[in-house]
């Protein structure tokens, strides 16, 4: 779900209020003694990602800060050179999917044509005409960002970094099949 709906001309409407229940509060509050657990083995099999696909042409780790102590995964996310490769990122990202099994894409939209940032769509924003185009995203020019999500990220869900090293090195070893059939 995006989080809206769309108006009578199709134009989405950004949503606001969608607090959980009490249940589903209980829920979630259980699962957080597990937690810990699973961004520690997230961390450890991304790290371990990073230093296997390094080796694979067109394919480049995200960089970690020496100042980071910690990192957590919502995605796990590398850059793609179509330039090396030759093959459209698109092509990529598809064929690596069915290699591994599950969903790859693209990083998140640029905020500027974001389907999940619509504030313009929020009533309690219409305070005056001025600063409504203050906080309008499509005044932006993101061009860097454009071009991340359209033509270099490639993305997969962290629950994908919940298995074993061997999940990992079979990741590692379908990117490099790919490069090597790129025919």
């Amino acid at each position: 779900a995006t989080g809206g709906q769309y108006g009578e001309e199709g134009n989405f409407l950004q949503s606001g209020n969608y607090r959980i229940t009490d249940f589903q509060a209980a829920v979630l509050l259980s699962q957080c003694a597990r937690l810990d657990r699973q961004n520690e083995v997230r961390e450890q099999n991304a790290r371990y990602l990073d230093t296997l696909l390094s080796t694979c042409p067109g394919i480049r780790p995200m960089r970690t800060d020496e100042r980071e102590t910690r990192k957590t995964y919502f995605n796990y996310t590398f850059m793609y050179d179509e330039k090396e490769l030759r093959i459209p990122v698109d092509t990529f990202r598809n064929a690596l999917a069915e290699e591994v099994g599950f969903e790859v894409s693209p990083s998140y939209q640029p905020l500027d044509d974001c389907q999940l940032y619509r504030p313009l769509t929020k009533r309690r924003h219409a305070i005056s005409k001025s600063y409504l185009k203050e906080i309008d995203p499509s005044r932006f020019d993101i061009p860097v960002c454009r071009d991340v999500y359209e033509n270099t990220s490639v993305t997969f869900h962290h629950k994908n970094l919940l298995g074993t090293k061997t999940d990992m090195e079979i990741i590692a070893d379908s990117c490099m099949k790919i490069a090597a059939h790129i025919h």
